[in-house]
């Protein structure tokens, strides 16, 4: 998820005396080129007595010309900036057939355009040297680059230098030592030498701690940290200008802001000027905050969140205790290898990292079985010890589809509720208990659907069958009331035949009640078994849930929730809420009644489960209007097959949700692919949403083969007084330049970065746009099915 940071830098020479300071020249302004997007830029010069013109140079660099009319004792030079650090790929670029390997040769018109980046100084011995040293034999050109880049990381000991000016690639050779910009140098000399053309970058270097620390290498920086650096670009045919940053080893990603790029490092100096010879005495200071960052898996909770939750397990857990409800929670979460997960088959033998875990028939999927937890406070150590323990294994806990998207761990995360024996149970000494749970579950679709797994093997009762919630509302309306006897077997009889999935098994429902009180070997065992849930990627969105449960519980307890009716969701059921925002307002009153009840809960420490659930796919503003896509569900078939097992969803349908805020809808439109989207007022003004429904890509087989591919959807702004686009944006559902990923991403940066390399803020229709006639579907009316075309197409 995107992290907004606010660097300042500050310059300050203090002069002994008031001087004549001559013109400056201040190079210290992002580049155009800069791959990380700046939010927001500020430059404050003292003396105030100046003027400033903005100028570029034959690079395009940005450069602020300072002239000073009057003496001054000072110069101070103040850069405050936002930029939104957003992972990106530095190796997701295609190259040209001449330039698949190094050595390689430019056209005749390459090196015409590039002959200033190809020029070199004159060798020296120890360069000729380490030159002679480079293994010439044609290899792909990024490895060779990878391999020359960390090479010299490595051969050049990092040196934090104050004096002005840069090393000659000589002295850097001689002395094994340098400061960022000499190593750049060095490597912009030798890639000229090999027949590269290369340039050097001044810039700014922001590094992030990791919500994580890394099991292989280098965790990163212990604190936030920026600082001006350098490093070299290279230029490759196809590929433009790549990044090499020779300090690290490694190419230049979000955190390198380039500031100045040229063909002499002269060129590319932050400051450079002329003032009167005077003592000076100089100061220079430059720190980085996180202003904004959402939460995210690796981060789901601040720390004052993560106390406040502390702080209501252990009210929670006290009126458990009051109440005498006895409730014990355990779980079976599942984790997959990160080393093999997709990648060996089950038959190969996966070595079981620890006891505690054992395989699963999916390959790479390991279970572990949680004992339950009596307690808050037992629930906490356990869950954080476990997530723990499977890292330190080697074990994790997301998986992603070739494209990025989530995937889930494939085995889920069911909850077992009971209590420590059968006679303890809730569930069997207050059979209401599971009435509430039902019939809130129900009532509430955001519990299901935010927490519930990729795949949608486990249905809601009403996605089973027509008449289900009739013959609940029937089913329920025989439990026993608090206090009153409750016959054996009367709870399973009841409800057995109804919590089923749509083949009918009651094992696959969604509140499974096969080991309750059933009359089987191992049936009744007073345990209540909540399944379709995902695993949590985080040990405290783990418990975030657990205390959820554990609130309704004692909630419940206290004053059932029996509604004399039941809702009847129709197709509200799978328009409405397959979209976040309706999602998050549900569960927002889930929270609120809560609230009510006594329990302070906070709705921001499941936001993380929201951006989990629904990854944002990108944003767009233009004249006070924002649009923002999320992915949104689409869910399966909701059918049985011949073989009595569900139907898999066909993964090339997909939904997404518009969400546009500042839109005066009396005049603009929002449209997707010419086709105008049935907006659903949020109650807020100039706030709609919409869901699109659309085909992603062609299936090799499948009922609907013959429907046409809806890539890329355009989403255009549209004026419907000038009858054209103010501008828009476009999501691909696979790569826009053709590229055929052969692996799974290694982590969940490469993950983010392939799904935020689909979405572009260009390409909106162009020329007069008329559109056709607004069609809402009065079944679907929040929702636009592309693969519905009206007459006359569009």
């Amino acid at each position: 998820m995107p992290i907004h940071v606010a660097l300042n830098h500050v310059t300050h020479y203090h002069y002994d005396r008031a001087i004549d300071v001559g013109p400056q020249v201040v190079r210290l302004r992002p580049a155009p080129h800069s791959r990380t997007r700046v939010l927001s830029y500020a430059l404050k010069v003292l003396p105030q007595a100046h003027f400033i013109n903005w100028q570029q140079d034959p690079q395009g660099n940005y450069l602020a010309r300072l002239v000073f009319p009057e003496k001054a004792t000072q110069l101070r030079i103040e850069v405050d900036l936002v930029a939104e650090i957003a992972v990106f790929n530095p190796f997701d670029f295609f190259l040209e057939p001449h330039a698949q390997q190094i050595p390689f040769a430019y056209t005749e018109e390459e090196q015409h355009e590039l002959a200033p980046y190809l020029e070199t100084l004159a060798l020296t011995p120890r360069f000729q040297t380490y030159l002679d040293g480079i293994d010439r034999t044609p290899i792909p050109s990024i490895e060779f680059l990878v391999r020359l880049n960390q090479q010299l990381s490595q051969d050049i000991r990092y040196l934090l230098r104050m004096e002005p000016g840069v090393q000659t690639p000589e002295h850097t050779l001689v002395t094994g030592a340098g400061s960022c910009r000499d190593s750049a140098w060095l490597l912009v000399q030798l890639m000229r030498r090999l027949g590269v053309a290369a340039r050097f970058v001044s810039g700014y270097l922001i590094q992030l701690v990791a919500d994580e620390q890394a099991l292989d290498g280098p965790s990163g920086t212990d604190v936030d940290f920026t600082d001006l650096h350098a490093w070299c670009e290279v230029y490759l045919p196809g590929a433009g200008w790549i990044g090499l940053d020779a300090t690290s080893g490694l190419f230049a990603g979000e955190g390198h802001i380039p500031l100045a790029c040229s063909p002499e490092p002269s060129s590319a100096a932050p400051i450079s000027g002329r003032v009167e010879p005077c003592e000076v005495t100089f100061s220079h200071h430059m720190s980085v905050q996180r202003i904004w960052q959402t939460p995210r898996v690796t981060w789901p909770v601040s720390e004052q969140q993560w106390a406040d939750m502390q702080a209501l397990g252990r009210r929670v857990d006290a009126e458990l205790h009051a109440l005498d409800v006895r409730l014990s929670i355990g779980s079976e979460p599942s984790f997959v290898a990160i080393d093999t997960a997709d990648a060996v088959p089950r038959e190969a033998g996966i070595e079981l990292p620890s006891s505690r875990f054992s395989a699963t028939s999916t390959s790479g999927v390991f279970k572990a079985d949680m004992p339950p937890s009596t307690s808050w406070a037992q629930s906490v150590e356990e869950v954080g010890d476990l997530y723990e323990q499977a890292r330190l294994n080697r074990l994790g806990t997301q998986r992603f589809m070739i494209d990025g998207r989530q995937s889930g761990t494939g085995a889920g995360n069911p909850l077992l509720l009971g209590g420590t024996t059968a006679q303890d149970s809730p569930f069997l000494r207050r059979p209401d208990l599971l009435r509430s749970l039902i019939g809130y579950w129900h009532d509430h679709p955001a519990l299901t659907y935010l927490f519930s797994g990729t795949a949608w093997p486990t249905p809601r009762v009403d996605e089973t069958r027509s008449d289900a919630v009739y013959e609940l509302e029937i089913a329920l309306a025989q439990v026993p009331a608090p206090g009153m006897s409750c016959p054996p077997g009367l709870i399973d009889r009841l409800l057995r035949h109804l919590l089923v999935d749509v083949t009918g098994d009651p094992a696959r429902a969604q509140f499974c009640i096969a080991q309750l009180e059933g009359d089987g070997p191992g049936e009744r065992q007073g345990v209540l078994r909540l399944q379709g849930l995902e695993m949590p990627p985080h040990a405290r969105m783990n418990l975030a849930l657990q205390l959820l449960l554990r609130s309704l519980v004692a909630r419940f307890w206290r004053t059932p929730y029996a509604p004399a009716r039941l809702t009847r969701w129709g197709s509200q059921l799978h328009d409405r809420f397959m979209l976040p925002y309706f999602i998050e307002r549900d569960f927002a009153e889930v929270i609120g009644d809560l609230n009510a009840a006594g329990y302070a809960m906070d709705s921001q420490w499941f936001a993380a489960q929201l951006a989990f659930r629904f990854p944002m796919m990108g944003d767009y503003a233009v004249e006070s209007i924002e649009l923002e896509l999320r992915h949104a569900l689409e869910p399966g078939p909701g059918r049985g097959s011949a073989s009595g097992t569900p139907q898999s969803p066909d993964a090339s349908l997909a939904r997404l949700q518009v969400r546009v805020s500042g839109l005066l809808a009396d005049r603009y439109r929002i449209a997707v692919n010419g086709r105008p989207l049935p907006l659903t007022a949020t109650g807020r003004a100039g706030e709609f949403v919409a869901g699109v429904r659309y085909r992603a890509w062609q299936p090799d087989l499948g009922e609907r083969a013959t429907d046409q591919v809806d890539m890329p959807l355009t989403f255009d702004i549209v004026d419907t007084w000038t009858q054209r686009s103010l501008g828009g944006c476009q999501y691909h559902a696979v790569h826009p330049g053709g590229r055929n990923y052969e692996s799974l991403p290694v982590n969940a940066n490469e993950a983010e970065s392939r799904r935020l390399a689909r979405f572009f803020r260009i390409g909106h229709s162009p020329g007069q746009t008329v559109l056709p006639p607004l069609k809402v579907d009065d079944d679907w009316p929040m929702t636009l099915d592309m693969r519905r075309v009206p007459p006359g197409g569009v």
